[in-house]
């Protein structure tokens, strides 16, 4: 459970009347399951599942709850919470938790939303913008595309200029017509709060900067107070959900200011240089660097590169797999001395010594635990061929081999890398050029195939690759700040799937009921070992706070 949620279950179910705080609900081996934390977990349940209270629910979730610590008994009798493995996720958790507490108590604690919000919100939910925007990767670059349109540069001519995909280019970087929660919140945001014809500061955006134009504003034209009203429980979350990240937002982008972040570039091109292979691949000093030696300065303190790699460890490997240009180098560390200079202040604030801390740092520390237990029993899965063709033959009229189109890929960190390269490739020597060009990890082995791909995971791309002709070369095409460029092999169309094409999908759909099985053995193997009560009384008496039921 995460600290914010900690924190709002609290709210929501604070001792209320029914009982002494200390009754239990269960025991296990003399260890009580207590009143209160069952009235925790449970209505954490309710909260997220939407689901009523009732008599049977309530009991079903208890014998979920006793069979879960059960398997969390087990892992902790094995040694599982001494291992190496246990001490390194419990850091990685409290990190997250400090951050997160930080949030709750510093930065949402304020919020307040009334009626004028949520009409707000109802006005924005009928309204449709029209927008173009101008793209670039970095703070610096978006400046200088900000500054040269305050020169007096056309919108479109930067477009041209920005872009490689042949639509943005054309279309001065138009991404038409929009609707709520349909592009990025901050872009949806920034266009919103313009009027037609105006032009925005650069936007931070999930993927780089955006200058955002409004082209045109549609609201629809009849709002109703009964149609309103029966949209205001969601519009609360809406705008919760919109405010918590807005202040999140605007929290980051002043600690961005306050910590002062300088980068030694001379240390810093060396780094860059030693990662050659990528991030992931590297966990040690590259040649020639003294573990010592500072990265950069922010906040008072310095990043040596000795800290540099082990906060690297701590964050996720798409983020470092992302690390592939100086650019991508330059945001890790400042992605690193962000988190780092959160935590300092949540531990000055005192997060830590909340009961709210320690009661979700331990329930996440038992998650890891009850996972482990999960993945020791998963180890000791077998599904022999013979049950795996048996199954196809009782059920393979469900499995289809959907539309799919053999995609090769070269993706590139600039437009300028992409222009220049598209010349020289042909169908025969795309992959070769793949294999040394593309930044898409794991390329290189690949040789850029990404396989056979349906409509579904192309998204925007989906129309245009499956209209191109088989050997036709696409792109550069922008993704996510990146640029690709696209070979488009054979084409297969919906069909029944074989054996060997459906045998993965059975093999995971039996693996998971197997595995179901096995966790349900092992927690009755478990009753026998540890002595389980439950008191039905105690838990029909459990009063739950107004909110969580």
């Amino acid at each position: 459970m995460s600290l914010a949620v900690a924190i709002t279950i609290a709210w929501l179910t604070g001792l209320v009347p029914g009982g002494p705080s200390d009754s239990v609900v269960a025991t296990i081996d003399g260890d009580a399951v207590s009143v209160d934390e069952f009235r925790r977990e449970y209505a954490e349940y309710l909260l997220e599942s939407g689901l009523p209270d009732n008599d049977k629910r309530r009991s079903d979730f208890l014998q979920r709850l006793v069979s879960v610590e059960l398997l969390i008994r087990d892992q902790e009798d094995n040694g599982a919470a001494e291992s190496e493995a246990y001490g390194f996720a419990s850091e990685r958790v409290r990190r997250k938790l400090l951050i997160e507490g930080y949030l709750a108590k510093h930065v949402y604690d304020d919020l307040r939303i009334d009626d004028t919000d949520l009409q707000n919100m109802y006005v924005r939910i009928n309204t449709t913008l029209k927008a173009s925007h101008l793209y670039a990767p970095t703070l610096q670059r978006a400046e200088i595309l900000s500054e040269r349109l305050r020169q007096g540069e056309a919108f479109e001519d930067l477009a041209r200029e920005t872009f490689e995909s042949p639509e943005l280019r054309e279309s001065g970087g138009s991404v038409g017509y929009f609707g709520f929660d349909e592009m990025d919140p901050a872009f949806e945001d920034a266009a919103y709060n313009l009027e037609p014809g105006e032009v925005s500061k650069p936007v931070r955006t999930e993927t780089g900067y955006s200058i955002i134009r409004l082209d045109d504003r549609l609201i629809k034209p009849i709002l109703t107070e009964s149609e309103f009203a029966a949209r205001k429980k969601n519009l609360y979350r809406y705008v919760t959900v919109r405010k918590r990240r807005q202040a999140k937002d605007a929290f980051y982008n002043n600690l961005q200011d306050e910590i002062d972040l300088s980068i030694d570039l001379g240390v810093f091109e060396r780094l860059y240089r030693g990662l050659s292979g990528g991030l992931v691949d590297n966990s040690e000093s590259p040649e020639g660097m003294e573990m010592s030696e500072v990265i950069a300065d922010f906040d008072g303190r310095s990043l040596t590169v000795a800290e540099f790699f082990d906060e690297a460890l701590f964050t996720s490997l798409e983020q470092r797999e992302a690390v592939r240009s100086p650019d991508a180098l330059e945001a890790f560390v400042e992605g690193i001395a962000m988190r780092l200079a959160i935590v300092d202040r949540a531990i000055e604030a005192g997060i830590d010594e909340l009961p709210e801390f320690d009661e979700s740092l331990r329930d996440e520390m038992d998650g890891w635990l009850y996972d482990a237990a999960w993945k020791s029993l998963e180890s000791e899965l077998t599904i022999d061929e013979d049950t795996l063709r048996a199954f196809f033959a009782a059920h393979g009229d469900e499995f289809e081999q959907r539309e799919s189109v053999h995609v090769t890929e070269i993706l590139l960190n600039s437009m300028d890398e992409a222009v220049k390269l598209r010349p020289t490739l042909t169908g025969s020597n795309f992959g070769r050029m793949a294999a040394l060009h593309s930044v898409r990890p794991g390329a290189d082995e690949s040789n850029g195939e990404l396989g056979y791909v349906g409509r579904d995971q192309l998204g925007v791309l989906a129309a245009t690759i499956f209209d191109a002709s088989t050997g036709e070369i696409l792109g550069p095409i922008e993704v996510a700040g990146k640029y690709a460029l696209i070979l488009v092999g054979e084409k297969s169309a919906a069909r029944a799937a074989t054996f060997a094409e459906s045998r993965q999908r059975i093999y995971d759909i039996l693996k998971l009921s197997e595995l179901r099985e096995r966790v349900r053995q092992r927690t009755e193997e478990l009753r026998a070992v540890y002595e389980v009560n439950t008191f039905d009384e105690v838990l029909a008496d459990v009063q739950l706070g107004e909110q969580a039921t």
